[in-house]
C-alpha cells in the first residue's frame, strides 16, 4: 500500500477522510501558523472599498475584531474554504475561478476599486499589488497571522509521495531535504504547484478542485491500481 507524508497539521475532520483512505500516511508539519493582533484603527484610516483573504487564517484572525469594522462593499476571497469562512461570519465573498493571484487580480479588476487592504501573513508577497497598481488600483497590506518554518530531516525512501498545501511548506521542507529525491509530489492547488516547479521537474499532482477531500480522491485515484493489487 502506498505511504503518502503530508507536510502540514492535520485537522481531525481531515483525519477521518484519510483514515477512509486508501493510502497510508504520515504527517510531520513544516510550518507553525499564528494569528496575530492588529490595529483595526490602520483599517480604519486606509478607507478602503475592498477587503481581500487568500487564507482562512486571515479570515480567523479578522474575525476577532470584525465587530470593531465597517465591512467594505466589496470582499474577495481566494478558494472555496476561504469563501465558507467568510460565509460563517455573514460575509458574501467574490471568489475568481481560478485560484491564482492573476485570476483575483483581473476579478477585483472588473469592479470599481481603487484602495484595497489585503489581510494576509508575514510571507506574502507583492505579486497582487504589482498587478493592481497597472489598473489604478491601491493595495495596502495589513499582516494578522504569522507563518513560521519549522524545517526537518525527513528519510524520503520511505514514502511514495509528499503532499504541500502551501509554498511556505514546501520551502521549510527545501531547508533540510532535497527536493531532487521525491518521487511524486501532490499539491492542494496551482500556488502551491508553481512553487514547486521552480525546483522540481518531475510529476506534480493536483485535484480538480482545490479542497482536501478533492486531494485525498485524486491520491486514491493515482494509486489505484497499486492499491486493487494490495
Amino acid at each position: 500500500m502506498p505511504k503518502i507524508l503530508f507536510t502540514h497539521k492535520i485537522k481531525a475532520k481531515h483525519l477521518d477522510e484519510l483514515k477512509r483512505a486508501k493510502f497510508e500516511f504520515a504527517h510531520i508539519p513544516f510550518i507553525d501558523v499564528q494569528i496575530k493582533d492588529f490595529d483595526t484603527e490602520k483599517v480604519k484610516e486606509i478607507k478602503s472599498d475592498a477587503w481581500v483573504f487568500t487564507s482562512k487564517k486571515a479570515v480567523k484572525s479578522v474575525g476577532k475584531k470584525l465587530e470593531e469594522l465597517e465591512i467594505p462593499e466589496f470582499v474577495f476571497a481566494v478558494g472555496s474554504s476561504t469563501s465558507e469562512k467568510l460565509d460563517e461570519l455573514g460575509i458574501k465573498a467574490l471568489v475568481p475561478k481560478n485560484f491564482t493571484t492573476e485570476s483575483l487580480a483581473h476579478e477585483i479588476a472588473k469592479h470599481p476599486v481603487k484602495n484595497v487592504i489585503h489581510f494576509c501573513g508575514n510571507l506574502s508577497d507583492s505579486e497582487l499589488g504589482d498587478l493592481l497598481q497597472k489598473e489604478g488600483c491601491l493595495v495596502k497590506k495589513l499582516e494578522v497571522y504569522e507563518t513560521l518554518l519549522t524545517p526537518t530531516t525527513v528519510d524520503l525512501s520511505e514514502f511514495d509521495a509528499v503532499v504541500f498545501l502551501s509554498p511556505s511548506a514546501f520551502n521549510s521542507f527545501c531547508k533540510t531535504n532535497d527536493p531532487k529525491k521525491l518521487k511524486t509530489v501532490f499539491c492542494i492547488g496551482s500556488t502551491t504547484a508553481e512553487a514547486v516547479k521552480k525546483s522540481y521537474e518531475r510529476l506534480i499532482v493536483t485535484p480538480d478542485n482545490f479542497t482536501f477531500a478533492d486531494l485525498v480522491e485524486t491520491i486514491n485515484q493515482k494509486y489505484k491500481n497499486v492499491i486493487s493489487r494490495t
